[in-house]
């Protein structure tokens, strides 16, 4: 692999028997590996993906789904840095629509039919003004869907049957999602409680991150990354520096981006677009109006919008 001739051309002296650059890749264990010089294009790709490694920092659903990504071509190397202290510690947050697409994002990470086992369907849209009056609706329980469906099936049954081949919007929340991304991963590691302070170029093409992060004084904590809150107890933890260095740096913790100041000082702020949003949840309230249906009051300037979320909520 490497060598020959192809079209009359000889290859430069691939991987196997390369030249010794200097630069290198540092594994978990401290060791430090050589990278090939002159490498064909094969044995390149094989280097980095036994070598090279990958911070991504924030455990958002970009982050994840980066690593899941980056997984599936044979990356192995990955580590996910979060600031909360376990998955489940930020705030619920609203709700996502998403698309039921076999060929879109959710099919090529592996999660799109457990993602729409989890739909909370809205089947029926009101439109109201500001007086209360209906001015329009739409969706399909407004349509004859006994063609499409087994009449002799119950609604429960016809639920069930979503995420089988089913078409549409999914209306999951956002932090249901961010599970499933998170149990899909195989070889990533996930360290919380690090809260990144400074990205530093090194020598060669290595960056190093910085971190405060959060430790008990004696011993770690091992935390269920599914669990809603760490068993530790009310063990006062202290905050430590913490650097580390990687070969690939990838920023996915948010609009206000750490990784993004301290790499692009004077990148501009985000711009505002004058819009508040005001969320709320309410749990335990059944009423059949709410029932797989959603409502919109519009007026100038404000809008009002109530949709299923999870369950009865």
């Amino acid at each position: 692999m490497g060598h020959g001739r192809r079209n009359g051309h000889r290859d430069t002296e691939g991987c196997c028997n390369a030249p010794i650059s200097t630069a290198t890749y540092t594994d978990d264990r401290g060791y430090s590996t050589p990278a090939p010089r002159n490498p064909c294009r094969c044995c390149l790709s094989s280097h980095l993906l036994q070598h090279m490694r990958i911070a991504i920092v924030g455990t958002g659903l970009a982050g994840l789904s980066t690593a899941i990504s980056l997984e599936q071509v044979g990356y192995r190397h990955i580590t996910l840095y979060e600031r909360d202290s376990y998955w489940n510690e930020r705030k619920e947050g609203y709700g996502l629509t998403l698309t039921y697409d076999p060929r879109g994002a959710l099919e090529a990470l592996g999660v799109l039919d457990e993602i729409a086992n989890e739909d909370c369907p809205s089947r029926s849209h009101y439109l109201f003004d500001p007086l209360g009056n209906v001015k329009g609706y739409f969706g399909n329980a407004f349509f004859n869907l006994q063609s499409m469906q087994d009449s002799s099936q119950s609604r429960t049954q016809q639920q069930r049957r979503r995420g089988v081949g089913q078409r549409g919007n999914l209306r999951v929340p956002r932090q249901t999602v961010r599970k499933v991304l998170l149990n899909r991963l195989q070889y990533s590691k996930i360290e919380w409680d690090h809260k990144l302070l400074d990205v530093v170029q090194c020598e060669g093409d290595q960056l190093e991150l910085v971190f405060d992060r959060k430790q008990e004084p004696e011993k770690e904590v091992n935390v269920d990354p599914t669990s809603s809150s760490p068993d530790n107890g009310d063990v006062q933890k202290i905050t430590t520096r913490y650097r580390v260095k990687f070969d690939l740096v990838i920023a996915a913790d948010g609009i206000r981006s750490n990784v993004v100041k301290s790499w692009i000082p004077r990148a501009p702020p985000p711009t505002s677009l004058h819009v508040r949003i005001i969320l709320g949840l309410s749990k335990g309230y059944v009423h059949p109006l709410l029932d797989e249906r959603g409502f919109y009051s519009l007026s100038p300037g404000t809008r009002l919008f109530v949709m299923p979320f999870a369950g009865n909520q």
